[in-house]
């Protein structure tokens, strides 16, 4: 069934108050994180208490330890701990178009989504869980492409997925998102991991969708400035350099807007 609907029958013959999720190649950070996050849910009754996680990377001297900070932990599924109601409210719940790839970013992207202003969202930063690297994960294992090649088709779709979702309820929200997307979309498809001859003709075919992408949403774009854009533009650029663990050198994306006749 995939990642995604395999966490949706779970949550579906759930009848717990809170959801987690723990993918069976990680583990909990130990007992006092967990204490935090009971005592704190019993206090408080949020809707979504979410912690910082351990996270292992690979890099040229071997595996090495990054904690990602709780207000930092937006996409990612790790160490949530969120209201079964709440989900079940709002009818959240994991795409079917979005099997293996980029499910977590589309859930999460709804639960940040759905009463944004409204709901009893508490961060604590301290780890509750553990990411190991494991090379044989979806996201890890080594192909004959960068695993954002393998993966783009669901990349450029998941954006589209959660601003359907969202844009008749809290438009503010979808429209910070998909620019956000459009950001992290282009990024990506003009990085290094693109070039090569095989690649021309998928690269090209993506470029134009991506083009077609942004022109059907420009919308999305009236509330924002151009300065403010590019601060958005440089944040994701940075973001997805350390991601990436590259450095990448790319026309600017206003240039590339100009260029193809989109203006905001």
């Amino acid at each position: 069934m995939g990642a995604g609907l395999s966490r949706q029958r779970g949550i579906d013959y759930s009848n717990a108050k809170y959801i987690t999720f723990l993918d069976a190649d990680d583990y909990f950070y130990g007992n006092a994180g967990l204490q935090l996050v009971i005592a704190c849910l019993k206090e408080t009754n949020a809707d979504l208490v979410q912690t910082s996680f351990i996270g292992e990377r690979k890099g040229e001297a071997g595996l090495y330890q990054v904690k990602i900070e709780a207000d930092y932990n937006k996409a990612w599924l790790h160490a949530k701990y969120i209201k079964r109601d709440f989900l079940v409210k709002h009818n959240i719940t994991f795409s079917s178009a979005l099997s293996n790839n980029f499910e977590d970013s589309y859930f999460c992207s709804l639960i940040n989504g759905f009463d944004f202003n409204k709901k009893k969202c508490i961060n604590i930063n301290y780890p509750t869980y553990y990411w190991c690297y494991n090379k044989e994960s979806i996201t890890r294992k080594e192909g004959k492409y960068h695993y954002y090649v393998d993966a783009f088709d669901d990349y450029m779709l998941c954006p589209e997925l959660v601003y359907d979702r969202l844009k008749s309820h809290n438009k503010y929200f979808a429209d910070i998102y998909l620019r956000q997307a459009i950001c992290n979309i282009y990024i990506i498809l003009m990085s290094k991991i693109f070039d090569g001859k095989d690649l021309i003709e998928r690269k090209n075919n993506y470029r134009q969708k991506f083009i077609d992408l942004v022109k059907s949403h420009i919308d999305c774009f009236k509330k924002t400035t151009k300065k403010s854009f590019r601060e958005t533009y440089k944040e994701k650029l940075k973001a997805l350099e350390i991601n990436l663990g590259i450095e990448i050198n790319i026309e600017d994306i206003d240039c590339f807007f100009i260029a193809n006749n989109i203006y905001f």
